[in-house]
Order: structure tokens, then C-alpha cells, then sequence
């Protein structure tokens, strides 16, 4: 049972790690899909935002998360999330022209009023009643930097890619009541069955 998240950002978030089995650390292999798993709150469906350039992303992003605050979200209740921290800056940058105060997620969690900004490494453990997570499209989610080239090694780059996918799971996942995802250009390959793909 998942306290953390409502059923339809559960569900949405099953859908990204595929019909893969994973080890269980426990002499066999468990099965992952959204009948595995289940959630008591019932709330709203994630919003994608498919953007012709990334400057058009994060003015969507910015007129997202001030909805948010005036629908009663206090900004520290909202999560902003990129694969790696340099792609904040853009997300930064049009929260600031939004007069939407912000921090960065460094090592400490920051103190005082804003919305917080990481990546997903950062967010990991963390949870916010609505989390944006930005740049998802297919040339940052899966990182390609960090794919092993497949006719060097197959297997690792099956790994690397399950990785990648795992961690974009955990970025949606921070999201207890809102989600929204956005990309310009391709989407990430990982978002296919979301959207009928």
C-alpha cells in the first residue's frame, strides 16, 4: 500500500517502469505493474505540457506552479525537478520573472519561503503535494551520458536504461496530490504508454 501518493499519480508512475520484472533481492523476481501496488487517496490525473521550445516549457512551468500557490499550495509544498541541477536554471529563471520565490537543493535543505528546486538524485526521499518535473524529453530522460553504447555491451545498456527509468519513477513519485510533467522537442521514450504510444 502506498501512503504517499493518490492512486491516479501512482498508477501514471507504474506505467513508466514497463512490463519489467526486477530481482527481489530475495532469490527471485517480482513483478511491477499497478496491480502490484495501491493507493487510499483518490485525487487528480498528472498534466503533461509538450512545449515547442523550452523557453515556451517553463513559462507553462511558471504559470503552473503559481495556480498552485493560488489554489493554496504553500510554495514550499512544491518541488521542481530536472534530471540533472544545471537544467534548473532555465526553470529558475521564469519561476524569478513569475515573482515566484525559489531555492536550489544543495546538500541541506533550504530554510525560508520558495519553491524547491533539485535534481533527481536530490528529491529522492523527499516528498511535496505538487512536483513539476521538467525537460523530460529523450535526450536528457534517459541521460544519454549515461547509457552504455549497446553494441559495446547490451546487457549494461538494458541496465543503464532500467536506471534512468527507475529514477524518472522516483522523480514522479514525490508528488502526493499534483504532478506535472513537461518536455519540448521528443518526449522521453520512457513516457510512451502515458501517451498511447
Amino acid at each position: 500500500v502506498n501512503y504517499r501518493t493518490t492512486r491516479q499519480i501512482l498508477r501514471w508512475a507504474m506505467a513508466l517502469l514497463g512490463e519489467e520484472a526486477y530481482d527481489d533481492l530475495d532469490d527471485g523476481t517480482d513483478e511491477q505493474n499497478d496491480s502490484t501496488y495501491y493507493s487510499h487517496l483518490n485525487g487528480l490525473p498528472p498534466v503533461v505540457c509538450a512545449a515547442d521550445n523550452a523557453q515556451e516549457q517553463f513559462a507553462v512551468l511558471a504559470d503552473q506552479v503559481k495556480q498552485w500557490i493560488n489554489d493554496g499550495i504553500e510554495p514550499e509544498a512544491i518541488g521542481v525537478i530536472a534530471r540533472t541541477r544545471r537544467e534548473l536554471d532555465g526553470a529558475r529563471a521564469a519561476l524569478a520573472k513569475a515573482d515566484v520565490t525559489n531555492l536550489i537543493m544543495g546538500r541541506e535543505i533550504p530554510k525560508g519561503d520558495g519553491v524547491r528546486l533539485g535534481s533527481m538524485h536530490r528529491m529522492k526521499g523527499l516528498e511535496f503535494m505538487a512536483v513539476a518535473v521538467i525537460n523530460v524529453d529523450d535526450d536528457t530522460v534517459p541521460a544519454h551520458w549515461e547509457l552504455t553504447d549497446k553494441s559495446a555491451d547490451e546487457v549494461q545498456h538494458r541496465v543503464d536504461l532500467m536506471r534512468e527509468r527507475c529514477l524518472l519513477y522516483v522523480a514522479c513519485t514525490r508528488a502526493r496530490d499534483h504532478l506535472w510533467v513537461g518536455w519540448s522537442g521528443k518526449p522521453s521514450r520512457f513516457l510512451g504508454p502515458m501517451l498511447g504510444d
